[in-house]
């Protein structure tokens, strides 16, 4: 049966809607998440502390419980969730991710920030968004071979192999249908693109159409931008570089030398997570903003920045990465992103306390350095910058981020 260009773009146009469904029914699970997150969080530090009339021995004992059940989780799952990287080489090797494990990924990114890890859900949201991603393209396929039979009779020719999928077992006896939905290459690439294009839409718009109509979930702020910066201020530059790289290093430092400390109990995951729990309820004793990712705290730090002493601006800076550094090497995995975001605003802020600076330039210039300087590349920098800071302070993000994955490469070589 021959089909005319009109029925063969209707066809296509039937899979880009399911595939648009698909990708909705993934950020609305992306979302749920978030609110998931966001709701223990609140749960575990404020409403049950305060039904049980909590004291000092609440920290302690929600750190090691949290610590001895990420153990008894990793006994059983093994150590979750993957990182960027670990997710991208998978990926690469496979051609696919194994999104069966899409229930222990969550758990896994859920229990060390329930238990007060200084860790971000950046990490795990990779290996979940990933996950959604291969699991609406699985699902896209099945809606292909359910058409086989009509394939098969004659009917829908190409159809099957619009994906350029393997053809299904058949008889011997059996004609396989190998012919493309569209036989012109560039066609074929533009339509296949704009069916990507849908369930990504769908994906964004239901995502953002729950976080506008039902309250979003975690993640970083939006600071302020107070005033404007002058030539004034570019003369402090050289310091905010310089701290940013400062702190930049003194977390590969933290990294490495805690990764020594705990390779003796890489093999035994319930002490290892253990040692992770009390290295949190310890350093969240001293200083409870060593607690959580820093995201949500970075609004509270921004208003309350000059009532707090100098020396606590720069310890916090310091103690806060080695907490993350602490958390990671011990078991408790998640991201370093956003408590790498806060260290280096506090270390800003303690800058422009110091020097006089307007401070979100400060802040600006410090961590676009730590920022550049850790990821080597100063745009991937800068795009995870945006996400908390305006787009007028692109030039300082820039130049102060191109400085970083310049003194990176420059030691490295």
């Amino acid at each position: 049966m021959h089909l005319s260009d009109l029925q063969k773009y209707k066809l296509a146009a039937f899979l880009a809607l399911h595939v648009c469904f698909l990708g909705a029914l993934g950020g609305a699970a992306v979302w749920v998440f978030l609110r998931v997150l966001l709701l223990g969080m609140a749960f575990f530090w404020d409403i049950l502390p305060r039904q049980l009339g909590a004291g000092s021995w609440y920290l302690p004992a929600l750190c090691l419980s949290g610590g001895l059940a990420i153990g008894l989780f990793q006994r059983r799952f093994g150590i979750l969730p993957d990182t960027m990287a670990e997710v991208m080489a998978r990926v690469k090797r496979d051609g696919t991710y194994d999104y069966h494990r899409l229930p222990a990924i969550c758990t896994a990114v859920l229990l060390p920030l329930f238990a007060g890890g200084s860790l971000g859900p950046e990490a795990g949201l990779t290996g979940i968004i990933t996950s959604l991603c291969f699991a609406v393209r699985d699902r896209a396929r099945q809606l292909v071979f359910r058409v086989r039979s009509l394939v098969k009779a004659g009917l829908l020719p190409g159809l099957a192999s619009f994906f350029a999928l393997p053809p299904e077992p058949q008889d011997d006896g059996a004609e396989k249908c190998t012919e493309r939905l569209f036989s012109d290459d560039r066609t074929y690439r533009r339509v296949k693109a704009c069916i990507y294009a849908a369930g990504l839409a769908g994906g964004v718009l239901a995502a953002a159409g729950l976080h506008h109509f039902a309250g979003g979930g975690a993640g970083l702020p939006q600071l302020v931008w107070q005033g404007r910066d002058g030539i004034g201020e570019w003369k402090w530059f050289p310091l905010f570089v310089f701290g940013g790289l400062l702190l930049g290093q003194i977390f590969l430092f933290f990294t490495k030398y805690t990764h020594v400390l705990a390779k003796p109990l890489a093999d035994r995951r319930i002490l290892s997570c253990l040692t992770a729990g009390l290295c949190v309820a310890l350093l969240g004793s001293l200083n409870p903003e060593n607690l959580f990712s820093g995201g949500g705290h970075l609004l509270q730090l921004a208003a309350s920045w000059r009532s707090l002493p100098l020396y606590m601006l720069f310890a916090t800076a310091v103690t806060k990465l080695l907490t993350t550094a602490l958390c990671l090497a011990f078991g408790w995995k998640g991201g370093s992103i956003f408590p790498i975001v806060y260290s280096t605003v506090s270390l800003g802020y303690g800058l422009a306390a110091l020097t006089g600076a307007l401070p979100l330039f400060a802040v600006t210039a410090t961590t676009a350095a730590a920022c550049g300087y850790l990821a080597g590349k100063p745009l991937p920098a800068a795009a995870v910058m945006l996400l908390c800071f305006p787009v007028r302070a692109l030039l300082p993000m820039l130049a102060a981020a191109c400085a970083g994955a310049a003194v990176r490469k420059k030691m490295e070589a």
